[in-house]
């Protein structure tokens, strides 16, 4: 099996396992209420700049929606973007 950041994965990405306790994990993801709204959070490269119209600088083409992963056993999250 190919390992990519610690991590034990196959090929489908349905089988990944914890690198501390080599327990199945779960795919989820970390819910954002902005404005009211759920929505799923979201990675940005760089240092955060302050904008006076959106209170930070965002390049929305460069926004990655961030895929996390939980142990069912000891409750470890990886996350991804």
């Amino acid at each position: 099996m190919p390992a990519l950041h610690g991590w034990v994965i196959t090929p489908n990405m349905k089988d990944v396992r914890c690198q501390e306790c080599r327990s199945q994990m779960e795919v989820g993801f970390i819910l954002d209420h902005t404005h009211g709204r759920p929505k799923v959070t979201v990675w940005h490269p760089g240092e955060p700049e302050r904008s006076f119209w959106r209170g930070l600088r965002v390049a929305d083409d460069k926004l990655r929606e961030i895929n996390v992963y939980r142990c069912k056993k000891c409750g470890l999250l990886r996350a991804y973007a």
